[in-house]
């Protein structure tokens, strides 16, 4: 783990924001047991995440789930209707509810409840439907002051929306910099929290450099994240020595 130790005003920190797919558990662990049982299902969400490509150029949609089903029948050359309903049994009544085994890294919970303790307050902002998800893994027990879904409002990261949001939910919109977003993507996380003035922590995963749907991760070395980070539990030891929490 590396971090920008020259950076001040860690001990300022009020607030964090959290990604939730890929950052608060093993993305590849939790897919390759289901691959077997998804079967075909597997075709529509490698064509959801290409769509969501798609609407990340496009910006803010007004009807986000009629958009996405448009873009996969463009793909697909298959009936929009057809397209609509798979991605709601696939994703919104599929994957996104099949948490109940899926297990959070470890140290992310210890990590989130010692940041509470020492007076952070704690957000998540993340592009998929995030509830169940985290009912499932043990996570709405903790005291989340807001929960920001970019797909209901219509713009997923980088886009500044869904953190102009957290901001606002959080009552630091004019004070970004004592706000810390932790997420797994360099493209959407570190690039979409940076430019609200958010500081960063980048947990990187070598599997995110391989070719997926959402493509390669452009890391810019005019861009650092303010941490990078392999492991939960040091990324809590560093955040406990720059925040001198107890």
């Amino acid at each position: 783990m590396n971090s920008r130790k020259e950076e001040v005003g860690w001990k300022e920190l009020e607030a964090m924001t959290i990604d939730v797919d890929a950052t608060l558990y093993n993305y590849p662990r939790m897919m390759i047991p289901r691959l077997f049982k998804w079967g075909w299902n597997v075709y529509w969400i490698y064509q959801l995440t290409k769509a969501r490509q798609v609407i990340r150029k496009e910006g803010v949609q007004t009807d986000f789930r009629k958009r996405q089903a448009e873009i996969i029948s463009e793909q697909t050359s298959r009936d929009f209707n057809r397209c609509y309903s798979m991605i709601e049994k696939v994703l919104y009544n599929g994957w996104n509810v099949d948490f109940k085994t899926v297990k959070p890294y470890k140290g992310t919970k210890e990590f989130l409840r010692k940041a509470v303790d020492n007076g952070i307050n704690i957000a998540v902002v993340t592009d998929y439907p995030p509830h169940k998800k985290l009912e499932y893994m043990g996570f709405m027990e903790l005291p989340w002051t807001a929960i920001i879904e970019g797909e209901e409002l219509g713009a997923l990261k980088p886009s500044p929306i869904p953190f102009q949001a957290a901001l606002r939910e959080l009552g630091l919109e004019d004070a970004p910099e004592k706000v810390l977003h932790v997420g797994d993507s360099y493209n959407y996380d570190v690039i979409g929290a940076h430019a609200v003035g958010m500081k960063t922590a980048w947990l990187c995963r070598k599997w995110r450099f391989s070719k997926m749907p959402w493509g390669k991760e452009t890391h810019e070395d005019n861009l650092q994240p303010d941490i990078v980070f392999k492991d939960w539990v040091k990324f809590t030891g560093e955040m406990v020595r720059l925040c001198r929490w107890e």
